[in-house]
């Protein structure tokens, strides 16, 4: 009978989990290693969201292939640390710390980004890479703007939290935020984007570089990336307080091929098929926009956008915006509208042919668009429209007349998009 129970013991358990199989010794790589780098040494810490999304990736760990790695950096209100899962003794995949830093870093800081990065490279060669960079987002702004509500969701955050931070260097721009003491604020350090692609080139060229952020999805951060990764997904509103849904996005993170459709597909699938709400009390459900850039593409796009501006812009008049899809809900001297920029093009280009040959280019380069019919904005406390005809899925940044403008136009010059798009040809 003892013999019977352990023999049903040691069955139920092979059947409970999904194990690592060990590597053919002839294998030298493993197929695919993804590294999960959540800065959340911020107000995000505090909405228990890190802990979520890691309790989401640990339900769908299963679907990890046992020839690929998952590798996550978690830096929030404890000791930064770095762990993957692994095979334990009876081949079942378990949680395993690879390093724990004994005093605190800068998760906000590209040195840091690139020397986990490396740590993760040397640890599991793989024959291709993926990243998820997880915290707040700005896409090109400058950290002199103002810092960031909690992502997409109620926030407790006083309006003076909003102040921004006159001390910050104005050259840092977009993504993460380290405050470094582990308090509430999401002021602090952050990443610019040219230190952050220079750091990410260092390595090979990765697969797909997924921002869980929000307003990552510009043209302009796409253009400074596109050396350093095949694919950029990401949104170029404001992301759902929850971020993605993790037992859904894992799987396609590993697929072979189409895995940045895989990707935009299962996140705007978590919010599109089921009501995920602001709040306990509301009957309002966030929703998502998203889409993937091919960064292969982007130069045609650039040449044609390039083209675009030098016959159709002038800063002696304001170009027709008012009709346009935008991402954030009112504009201020420190943050843009973050334009459409396909229905920007559409309303701007007068020749039904030029405009035609402008969007096979856009779409070419832009191939994979999601969204809800609404998503939720904690800036206007409330559910804003996607002009889901006109949906382009990437935003770009339009220099425009106004004291209002300054600011922006002024810290827009200082992007690599602003010249390589001919923008300062026309009087911007």
């Amino acid at each position: 009978m003892r013999r019977l129970i352990l023999l049903l013991w040691i069955c139920l358990l092979f059947v409970s989990c999904e194990c690592y199989h060990k590597l053919d010794p002839s294998q030298q790589k493993l197929k695919r290693t993804v590294l999960v780098y959540i800065a959340a040494k911020n107000g995000l810490a505090y909405g228990n969201f890190p802990e979520q999304d890691q309790k989401e990736m640990e339900s769908a760990i299963d679907d990890v292939p046992s020839d690929c790695r998952l590798v996550v950096f978690v830096d929030d209100t404890d000791l930064p640390r770095l762990y993957s899962w692994e095979a334990d003794k009876s081949g079942c995949k378990v949680k395993t710390p690879i390093y724990t830093y004994a005093d605190e870093v800068n998760s906000a800081s590209a040195s840091t980004l690139r020397d986990v990065v490396r740590m993760v490279e040397e640890k599991y060669p793989s024959e291709s890479y993926g990243l998820v960079l997880w915290s707040h987002g700005r896409a090109w702004l400058p950290a002199a703007a103002a810092p960031d509500r909690h992502r997409g969701t109620f926030s407790e955050v006083s309006d003076s939290a909003l102040v921004p931070d006159v001390n910050a260097d104005p050259l840092r721009r977009s993504f993460g935020v380290d405050n470094g003491n582990n308090s509430y604020s999401n002021s602090g350090s952050r990443m610019e984007i040219a230190d952050r692609a220079t750091a990410l080139e260092e390595f090979p060229r990765f697969d797909f570089i997924f921002f869980d952020a929000c307003f990552m999805q510009s043209v302009e951060v796409a253009w400074d990336l596109r050396k350093a990764t095949r694919w950029l997904i990401g949104s170029p509103a404001e992301i759902p307080g929850p971020g993605a849904p993790y037992e859904k996005v894992l799987a396609p993170m590993f697929y072979t091929d189409d895995y940045a459709r895989g990707i935009v597909e299962a996140y705007h699938k978590g919010y599109a098929d089921e009501c995920v709400p602001l709040s306990a009390s509301s009957d309002d459900c966030f929703g998502v926009v998203l889409s993937a850039v091919d960064c292969d593409r982007l130069e045609t796009l650039r040449k044609a956008t390039s083209d675009i501006i030098l016959a159709y812009m002038s800063s002696s008049i304001d170009d027709n915006v008012s009709r346009v899809q935008h991402y954030f809900p009112y504009a201020s001297t420190e943050i843009p509208y973050y334009f459409d920029m396909l229905d920007y093009m559409r309303n701007n280009i007068t020749s039904s042919e030029v405009l035609q040959e402008w969007e096979r280019t856009f779409f070419d380069a832009v191939p994979i668009r999601a969204a809800t019919d609404t998503w939720y904005s904690a800036y206007s406390n409330g559910l804003c429209d996607v002009n889901q005809k006109n949906y382009g899925g990437i935003s770009c940044y339009v220099p425009l007349n106004g004291k209002v403008f300054a600011q922006l136009n002024e810290w827009f010059r200082r992007t690599s998009w602003y010249t390589a798009a001919s923008w300062n040809q026309v009087g911007w």
